[in-house]
């Protein structure tokens, strides 16, 4: 073989082993990103809520509280 050749035939073999190692890559990090994105979803749905009215329920003993101390001072 030439050096031109094996050259060319080294620039060939090492686009062919980033493909072959590229592929695989990307569908772990693919799959990983789907699953970590379905999780986020499906945690957001069944979380929504509870987050949603705990904070109402903090809030509402807040201004409960406040309310509270607000009308010792009027007296």
């Amino acid at each position: 073989m030439t050096e031109k050749t094996e050259y060319w035939l080294g620039i060939i073999l090492s686009y062919v082993v980033g493909l072959i190692l590229t592929i695989p890559f990307l569908v772990v990090v693919g799959v990983c990103r789907l699953a970590l994105t379905v999780c986020g979803v499906a945690y957001d749905t069944f979380m929504f809520t509870p987050r949603v009215v705990n904070a109402y329920i903090y809030g509402y003993y807040a201004r409960q509280a406040k309310s509270k101390r607000d009308s010792i001072h009027l007296n």
